[in-house]
């Protein structure tokens, strides 16, 4: 647990998107992953918000990128802006980033000496996920939408020893999960697969 607040600590401020804060703790994630063992990638863009151009920084970690296939963990790393007050997010989402960062120290080691060579663990630090004025499909979940955007539009090569294949990067997902909302006690999980709390 002692390793697991470290790894938060740094996390627990302001994260606004393109204030100091924010992108010394996406820098804190960066080096944390690399640490670890995984391959970071910066996929970083500007997009039109109700505040104006914003420069947004997702952060794509794998642990082996020659792999073709991904287990995708994520979680998003800015904070919602509430004017006059200032917002850490801890459950929204300082706690998942700092879950994530934990999962890759701990797995680390274990991915290292695994014999499946088919599929990887890839963490992904999403940027703009909240609103800057009100929730809508334009703003809001803005690295999320370029992400997704991206990797449907980006060719990816690969071979099966036998054969020469291409296939679009976002099918190279296996199962994606995102973390959010979780830090509370007592957290209730509801499937979305059916009735009842898992």
């Amino acid at each position: 647990m002692d390793t697991f607040k470290q790894l938060l600590k740094p996390i627990l401020v302001e994260r606004i998107v393109e204030t100091p804060s924010h992108i010394k703790v996406g820098q804190f994630l960066k080096s944390t992953v690399e640490q670890y063992g995984f391959t970071p990638e910066w996929d970083i863009f500007t997009d039109n918000t109700p505040m104006g151009p914003k420069v947004f920084r997702n952060l794509i970690a794998t642990y082996d990128p020659l792999i073709p296939r991904r287990l995708v963990l994520a979680c998003h790393y800015d904070s919602k802006i509430i004017p006059g007050q200032r917002f850490i997010a801890a459950t929204d989402s300082a706690v998942p980033c700092a879950m994530l960062l934990d999962l890759a120290r701990t797995l680390g080691p274990l991915l290292h000496q695994r014999t499946n060579n088919h599929i990887t663990l890839q963490l992904i630090f999403l940027d703009g996920e909240e609103a800057f004025v009100n929730w809508s499909p334009t703003d809001s979940i803005y690295g999320a939408r370029h992400l997704a955007d991206l990797w449907t539009k980006k060719w990816y090569p690969s071979t099966d020893g036998s054969s020469f294949d291409l296939s679009k990067e976002i099918d190279r997902i296996d199962v994606f999960m995102l973390l959010d909302l979780l830090g509370t006690r007592n957290p209730r999980i509801t499937s979305t697969y059916g009735h009842g709390t898992t």
